[in-house]
């Protein structure tokens, strides 16, 4: 009886990858989901600016109509102790009125955005300290870094222009915005976990964690939450869960202090990337072709 002869094994080539038509298939599926996200940051980026300007002009136009009483507030409210009121209030309503507008529109983006989220942080120092405060001020200060949106005079400008001053916008872009989002990624963290019960953050620490956006979510799903933030693994999946669990708590109206800002924020990790120190960042390095839902590659490059 003739042995059946078996088919020779067809090894795969050095550097081919294994699974050719799954790859294929992956690769399309990235194209359609980086296609649909590079656009969709066009409008996400300039809904963005038109939610952060229109709560700063609702403020500088309520001091313009009243110009006794912020000058009263300024005085009596949240008195500086280094500047007169009358100055504080003129300052604060400069940067409610201008600062926006050059938001809007994108120019002088780093500048307006450093203005706007530095008048924030006096603010929560002494006012009124608010969750929406620090989600403006953490949206405020990624402008403040990566500069200009698409849809920008900044970016037109930059286009026609060269030397120093562009390569260091270049280079303050590519280096300060991803770490910023480091520092972003790991206060939502912390923000999860002072929810969960984690620990009892002080009066001072308290002022500055969002603790209420996240009050109704279960302490299992937070410390899940925060230990993706801390690793910056699945980052984009993890947004995706945060948005929706926010969404859910405006909508059955579980927290009334719960705003769209932090869905904003969110949105920047979905469309940016992960920032520095991402797990994330090693696993599109090494298995990048089955990866794109969990990271935005080249988001900084």
């Amino acid at each position: 009886m003739r042995e059946q002869q078996s088919k020779p094994r067809i090894e795969p080539r050095a550097g081919e990858r294994p699974w050719p038509q799954l790859h294929e298939a992956v690769e399309r599926l990235k194209r359609v989901y980086h296609g649909f996200s590079a656009v969709s940051w066009l409008y996400t980026d300039l809904i963005t600016r038109l939610a952060i300007a229109q709560s700063f002009l609702r403020s500088g136009l309520v001091k313009v109509s009243d110009w006794d009483k912020a000058v009263f507030l300024a005085s009596q409210e949240y008195p500086i102790a280094w500047i007169s009121p009358t100055i504080a209030a003129l300052g604060g309503m400069a940067i409610e009125i201008i600062g926006p507008i050059l938001l809007v529109i994108g120019f002088r983006t780093r500048l307006a955005s450093f203005a706007m989220a530095a008048l924030l942080v006096v603010s929560q120092f002494v006012y009124v300290p608010t969750t929406s405060n620090l989600y403006l001020i953490a949206l405020l200060g990624w402008y403040a870094l990566s500069g200009p949106g698409p849809f920008s005079l900044d970016l037109t400008v930059g286009r026609a222009g060269a030397g120093r001053a562009a390569m260091l916008s270049t280079w303050i872009g590519r280096h300060g915005a991803p770490f910023w989002m480091l520092l972003v990624r790991l206060w939502l963290a912390l923000g999860l976990l002072a929810a969960a019960g984690a620990f009892e953050p002080g009066v001072g620490l308290a002022t500055w964690l969002a603790t209420t956006t996240f009050s109704e979510i279960p302490a299992v799903g937070a410390y899940a939450l925060a230990a993706a933030l801390i690793l910056g693994l699945g980052t984009t999946a993890v947004a995706f869960a945060v948005t929706l669990a926010v969404g859910l708590i405006m909508v059955a109206g579980l927290h009334p202090d719960v705003t769209y800002h932090p869905i904003l924020l969110l949105a920047l990790y979905e469309a940016r990337g992960p920032g520095l120190a991402a797990l994330d960042n090693a696993i599109e390095r090494k298995f990048e072709w089955f990866a794109f839902f969990l990271v935005r590659p080249h988001a900084f490059r």
